[in-house]
């Protein structure tokens, strides 16, 4: 199967173009001019050696090559259109994923409760627990495999001081609770 090396910017005009069958509307919606409109659709024609739309002067028609095109590109515009929301609606805690390394007795004995408020307030937010030992989840933590441990004390991040071993400030990791470890043996809870 033969790749060829197209630009999306030049699809994502096409499909404009062929949803709105208008140059000028295309050009509108994309904040483009309409020359830089028509010079787009160009050079995707001629990257492809085909025509994709049959000009008039009154109206834009799509050729059945463009046709076919259009039903393939379609789909594709949609799902970056759908994961760009999605991954800006994560940012907000409109949905995503929220990873928290914690040990076994903050897991028993004091996390639930606040995650069971978190889910309420933030339904679209998957929540996943990993449980190991308080050292094992700074090391998460810092490697970015959790994005909160629940061990490191809060006198830490509120006076930015170096945590022993690791020559980095305290205040570099996120909010935490003061609670006794656990050498309980590394478990992952999905919510």
């Amino acid at each position: 199967m033969l790749i060829l090396d197209i630009n999306y910017e030049l699809y994502k005009v096409f499909y404009y173009v062929a949803t709105t069958l208008s140059f000028s509307e295309a050009s509108k919606l994309l904040f483009i001019s309409q020359s830089a409109v028509s010079q787009s659709i160009k050079v995707l024609e001629k990257k492809l050696g085909i025509t994709l739309f049959i000009r008039s002067t009154k109206r834009v028609q799509l050729t059945p090559e463009g046709e076919t095109l259009l039903r393939h590109v379609e789909p594709a515009i949609n799902l970056i259109a759908r994961g760009e929301a999605q991954i800006m609606e994560a940012g907000t805690l409109g949905g995503g994923q929220l990873r928290i390394g914690a040990s076994d007795t903050i897991c028993r004995y004091f996390l639930v409760p606040y995650l069971n408020r978190f889910h309420r307030s933030f339904p679209n937010v998957h929540i996943k627990v990993t449980n190991q030992t308080s050292t094992q989840c700074v090391d998460l933590l810092e490697s970015g495999q959790v994005d909160f441990d629940s061990f490191v004390p809060r006198y830490l991040h509120r006076k930015r001081r170096i945590l022993p071993g690791t020559g980095k400030q305290a205040g570099s990791l996120k909010r935490a609770a003061a609670v006794p470890d656990s050498d309980a043996r590394p478990q992952e809870y999905d919510e």
